[in-house]
């Protein structure tokens, strides 16, 4: 697929049946590709959750969000071709009501008022994004309460 233009490599996906009400469709757009297939490895083994694309670049995590409307995209702040504040307010100026979620390995460096202003949610630390992603993802359950999909730690 080496070559593929990104609308290529979207088409290309295995297109699965839609999952049952709750599940949480996910896109990954970091540059860094060790730590996007982790992350997208570590989160499709949550129950609940399907990994519908990964991108590598700002331009890509656009055009990958229009043909796959996920639920929740967690996008790197710092990549090539387009950050990824530009991509959450190009993402909000066409209308796309997912979740976006900035992830930074400096995220202390990003103002609040950056991420509001780009249509994001909120921005996590890497290192810190352990920690988050039970409240990330809670998931509903069949009975309508909300149960998350991660531990928390207790501090011992």
């Amino acid at each position: 697929m080496v070559g593929a233009s990104v609308s290529e490599k979207v088409f290309l996906l295995p297109r699965r049946p839609a999952g049952p009400a709750g599940v949480r469709r996910i896109l990954v757009a970091d540059d860094c590709s060790p730590f996007r297939g982790l992350l997208a490895w570590f989160l499709s083994s949550v129950p609940g959750v399907e990994i519908v694309a990964e991108a590598s670049d700002g331009v890509e995590a656009l055009e990958t969000a229009r043909a796959c409307r996920p639920e929740l995209v967690l996008m790197d702040v710092h990549m090539p071709h387009m950050d990824g504040l530009e991509a959450a307010r190009r993402l909000r100026a066409e209308g796309l009501a997912s979740r976006i979620v900035l992830l930074s390995v400096d995220a202390g460096t990003v103002t609040q008022a950056a991420v509001a202003a780009a249509g994001a949610e909120g921005i996590i630390d890497k290192s810190e994004l352990g920690d988050r992603l039970g409240s990330l993802l809670e998931l509903p359950a069949a009975d309508g309460q909300t149960v998350p999909t991660a531990a928390k730690s207790t501090g011992e």
